[in-house]
């Protein structure tokens, strides 16, 4: 079984809500898909819109599973912020036309908010040529497990066992002894499963207070995230 390990730029963008887009045989899909947040204001009260957007992402053949994990660029198909009439302040809609789909394909639309954590109802509204033959449906929730964990260094217990390699004192690599020190989580699936496989994204988040602050620095520098 093969492993592919890719650093992408937010770990829990996965997890935003998700739709499944998927064209029949024929010609291909001109869309146009439109995110609309509920309206925040009210009679007493005027709040701001919260600065949302979505992309669009080509989803592979080999792919079992309809949830998109990860943002890898050269499937990316659209992105609202790239609209030529968006603004740099936050709207309560965006949206994107002349979003080509190719027959045969599967393709997810995955709406969020600008920051991690924001909560909020919304509207996805796609627009598609009569003729088109393109179906919709939403993609069902992941299920989380958070797993609290320490690497100690303690005489009667030590857990901060270090990475699989080490650097030696050429250019190569040797193993670490002291890597099975580190924590460890098992991993099964029910045998009622038989021969289906299961998509599993592992996150390793830091909770420590300095992670913590460095974490909110570089959310407020870079002015990204999404939603859970």
């Amino acid at each position: 079984v093969g492993t592919t390990i890719r650093m992408d730029g937010d770990p829990y963008w996965f997890n935003n809500p998700q739709f499944r887009v998927s064209v029949g045989a024929g010609e291909p899909a001109d869309l146009y898909v439109s995110l609309m947040q509920q309206d925040r204001r009210t009679a007493k009260r005027l709040r701001d819109n919260f600065p949302v957007a979505f992309e669009v992402v080509r989803m592979r053949k080999t792919a079992e599973h309809p949830r998109c994990w990860e943002l890898d660029p050269s499937e990316l198909v659209a992105d609202s912020a790239s609209a030529t009439f968006s603004s740099r302040f936050p709207q309560r809609e965006v949206s994107k036309g002349s979003i080509k789909l190719d027959p045969g394909h599967s393709y997810n639309i995955v709406p969020h908010t600008s920051v991690r954590g924001r909560e909020g109802k919304f509207f996805v509204r796609v627009f598609s040529p009569k003729s088109a033959d393109v179906k919709i449906a939403a993609v069902p929730e992941a299920k989380s497990v958070y797993l609290p964990g320490v690497w100690e260094r303690q005489p009667e217990r030590e857990t901060a066992g270090g990475p699989l390699r080490l650097m030696g004192k050429g250019a190569g690599l040797r193993d670490n002894p002291k890597w099975c020190q580190n924590p460890q989580f098992h991993l099964s699936l029910p045998e009622e499963l038989g021969s289906n496989s299961v998509d599993v994204k592992l996150v390793l988040r830091r909770t420590d207070n300095a992670a913590d602050a460095s974490d909110k620095k570089r959310g407020q520098r870079r002015g990204s995230g999404a939603s859970d």
